[in-house]
């Protein structure tokens, strides 16, 4: 089986659990790492035993070895990077995020397309057993018709830099945390995210601290998102159909979920060590098919949950 080498972005600390995973995974390795300051990117890559080391991420995107570039650099840098990347002809998985706004979205998978190169959003979550589990109840209709969505995400403990502050650096939990529940919503139902209206507490300058989000969805499904940093509650998903209910407690990184369903409760518990391995093997499995896009994590989901994103900020008066 060919091993995928990849070049990563940033010395950011979500780095250090990615190379985790990929070292995990099936067939993937990291052969390098790039950094806006070269000595830190030397200390990481000696840190987790990577070959080689850049100071620039333009001396990356060219390393002929590297077979696919990894962005994890702050939200707002992630454009760039896929467009000076995609140049180079290198695949791209990147970070959620991928863009700040439709058009840019659109923009980089139009890119790709046309250099026949892999494009995909980074998000763990939607690989991750627990969430592929409750895809398959939901879609295997063991919940009956479905009601209800609450999804609660709460980040009170992140650790954040100083750009997290300002909207039009990619900063804000919105942009931060809510393409988790979104893309959980556009993966597990079909059809568009409809007549959505959001609230959020924001002291400008400083970005958005929490959202409160209400949307539908085809068959008269309705969901409500809470998505802050400021307010501590157990992050969960809950599903409510006419049979019962799913819980996913702490939905991006979990190994569990519960079913109650028709009177039966039952605990699903999967073995992880890595909560990004499930994402890597699929990337793999990606590039190792010629794919050119992710049959899950595709385009029309990236573009549909970063439009969402995109349109709360405008009506909030945030111009992105």
């Amino acid at each position: 089986m060919k091993k995928i080498r990849y070049g990563i972005v940033s010395t950011a600390t979500i780095v250090t659990r990615f190379v985790e995973g990929i070292n995990q995974s099936e067939a993937g390795e990291v052969i390098a790492i790039a950094g806006r300051d070269l000595m830190k990117a030397k200390a990481l890559a000696d840190e987790l035993a990577i070959p080689h080391h850049y100071g620039s991420y333009q001396e990356l995107y060219q390393d002929e070895q590297v077979d696919l570039v990894y962005i994890a650099n702050y939200n707002g840098g992630h454009y760039q990077c896929i467009k000076a990347a995609l140049e180079q002809n290198k695949p791209v998985l990147c970070e959620k995020p991928m863009c700040l706004t439709k058009a840019q979205s659109e923009e980089v998978f139009q890119l790709a397309a046309s250099k026949n190169l892999f494009l995909m959003e980074a998000q763990k979550a939607v690989f991750l057993p627990a969430q592929v589990q409750a895809r398959q109840l939901i879609q295997a209709g063991a919940l009956g018709e479905i009601r209800w969505v609450n999804i609660i995400s709460s980040h009170t403990g992140a650790k954040r830099g100083e750009w997290f502050k300002e909207v039009q650096k990619g900063g804000g939990i919105l942009r931060g945390a809510g393409t988790y529940a979104l893309e959980f919503l556009l993966t597990a139902f079909d059809g568009p995210l409809e007549n959505y209206t959001g609230n959020c507490s924001m002291q400008p300058p400083i970005s958005d601290d929490s959202w409160v989000i209400n949307l539908a969805l085809p068959k008269q499904i309705l969901a409500s998102l809470l998505i802050t940093k400021d307010i501590h509650d157990q992050s969960r998903i809950e599903v409510y159909g006419t049979k019962g209910k799913i819980t996913i407690p702490n939905f991006w990184k979990t190994n569990r979920l519960i079913s109650e369903i028709a009177g039966e409760t039952k605990e699903y518990v999967f073995e992880i060590q890595s909560e990004f391995v499930y994402e890597i093997n699929h990337v793999n499995q990606c590039l190792q098919a010629g794919q050119l896009t992710s049959p899950l994590m595709t385009p029309e989901v990236t573009i549909a949950a970063i439009q969402v994103i995109d349109d709360l900020y405008r009506r909030v008066g945030v111009d992105v």
